[in-house]
Parts: C-alpha cells; structure tokens; sequence
C-alpha cells in the first residue's frame, strides 16, 4: 500500500472503464489513497471519463462484503441499475 499502488490501480480503472465502458473503484480512507485520486478524478473529465457514485451494497457489512458473498459482477448489475434509476 503506497502512492504507487493506487497510481496503478488507478490507472488499471481508467483502463477497464475505458475498454468495457465502467469500472468501481473501492479504496480506503488513507492519505496516499485520498492524495491518489485528488490528484486523478479532476483528469477524468478531459478523457471523456464520468465518475458516478454507486449504490451501498444493500445492508452487507463490509466483513460479508470482504468474504466476497456479493460477487463483483453482480454489484456491478447493481451499480448499473442504480445509475439508471438517477
């Protein structure tokens, strides 16, 4: 966990979103991870990028969420139909 992982895994999102059109970014409250995307979202915009909040995933704890009982792609059918419905 440094400045240089989440510049990497930052730039891994940039790139998933721009080849399947979306990807969630889940990071902690740290300071790299705050500095990280102060430094990136106000980039985004100029690459055509737009950033969206995404639904809480319904009531899980974030133990249940960690243990992976909510797969990946179904949270994204959530976050989907969330924006839809905005």
């Amino acid at each position: 966990d440094s400045a240089a992982f989440v510049a990497k895994a930052l730039a891994q999102a940039e790139s998933t979103a721009r080849r399947k059109g979306q990807a969630i970014v889940i990071g902690h409250p740290k300071d790299y991870t705050i500095a990280g995307l102060r430094a990136w979202v106000p980039t985004l915009e100029a690459k055509g990028i737009e950033v969206k909040e995404t639904p809480p995933p319904l009531n899980l704890t974030p133990q249940e969420i960690a243990a992976n009982r909510v797969g990946a792609a179904h949270y994204a059918e959530l976050a989907k139909a969330h924006a839809a419905s905005v």
